[in-house]
């Protein structure tokens, strides 16, 4: 049942990240489109710090439910997204394509505009979309042969698989899902040591995280980029000769270096590789190409999460070095 469960929470989240980056990108307003795209990602670490927490607290209890309870409380997002969502707007570029002017209007005006229809901004926006939508037809882009046969075209989408596979294969999904064996690794290994510990990195993630979703005009996208990789190439010296020291020598201090820079490690990740994640690939593609992207990078970061999944035990267990 849970691996069924699992199976249909992952259509779930596809569908998700497919459509949501693309629809906050239409409605959000152009001064505050790239901090509202990117702080959807950041908030993934809302129900993460609930979630943790909530296993600190039941972790306390001898029955099955200190696992139920958690399985349950699951659904109540899901049930909150599913209510709200037939009062979300639609998107505008989909009306527009569809003919449905006067309700895309609407909906830019209302919130663009403050319901002005006549506002400069929102028959910018309206001859915007509009224009690109006649591009489209008249050239069939929207096709993935007409995609890929332009240089443009490639070097975007080559951009986006970057972008979904390496930011999974830096090595944070490995801390994520093996957090508890290595704190045990390094001699933490009470549950209610590891699940405070988790819960408090949660926290630190989504400051981190909304830090850089913040900074992200500020900087740019590319410093944060730079920031991120460098941080965490930075970061995983210490955290290796740290935890090196703790398995050699059993040292206490050895212990707590690592899990310092556990927390250095996840804030370099943090700072561009989760704001980042959809709302650069959004902001790099063409109307026309933004869906088919977004699913390309979500198809790839699927195939390398498979990848991390099958292959990263293998490496820990022939490393010797985590209780798995």
């Amino acid at each position: 049942m849970f691996i069924g469960g699992r199976l249909i929470i992952g259509f779930g989240i596809s569908f998700t990240t497919s459509a949501g980056p693309s629809l906050l990108n239409e409605l959000a307003h152009p001064r505050m489109r790239g901090q509202i795209a990117s702080m959807f990602n950041v908030l993934w670490y809302v129900g993460s710090i609930i979630a943790s927490w909530l296993t600190f607290g039941t972790g306390y209890l001898s029955t099955s439910w200190s696992w139920r309870i958690p399985s349950l409380v699951q659904g109540a997002p899901a049930l909150f997204v599913l209510i709200t969502t037939f009062f979300m707007p639609e998107s505008p570029r989909y009306l527009l394509s569809r003919g449905r002017t006067a309700e895309a209007l609407h909906i830019l005006s209302t919130y663009h505009a403050n319901g002005a229809p006549n506002d400069p901004l929102v028959t910018h926006s309206i001859s915007q979309i509009t224009a690109a939508l006649a591009v489209e037809r008249a050239s069939k882009s929207t096709t993935w042969r007409r995609t890929l046969s332009t240089h443009p075209n490639r070097r975007r989408l080559g951009i986006v698989a970057a972008v979904a596979i390496l930011t999974l294969w830096t090595g944070q999904s490995a801390i994520s899902y093996y957090f508890s064996p290595i704190l045990a690794s390094v001699g933490i290994a009470s549950t209610a040591q590891q699940t405070g510990i988790n819960g408090g990195l949660q926290i630190w993630n989504l400051l981190c995280a909304a830090a850089g979703a913040l900074l992200a005009d500020r900087v740019g996208r590319r410093p944060l980029w730079l920031a991120s990789f460098g941080g965490m190439l930075l970061a995983n010296v210490p955290l290796t000769v740290a935890s090196a020291c703790y398995a050699t020598r059993g040292s206490v201090a050895a212990a707590y270096v690592t899990v310092v820079w556990l927390f250095l490690y996840n804030a370099a990740f943090n700072v561009a590789c989760n704001p980042l994640l959809y709302a650069y690939t959004t902001e790099i593609l063409p109307y026309g190409l933004r869906v088919k992207g977004l699913a390309l990078q979500i198809a790839l970061g699927q195939a390398a999460l498979t990848v991390n999944s099958y292959v990263n035990p293998i490496a820990l267990d022939r490393i010797g070095r985590l209780p798995l």
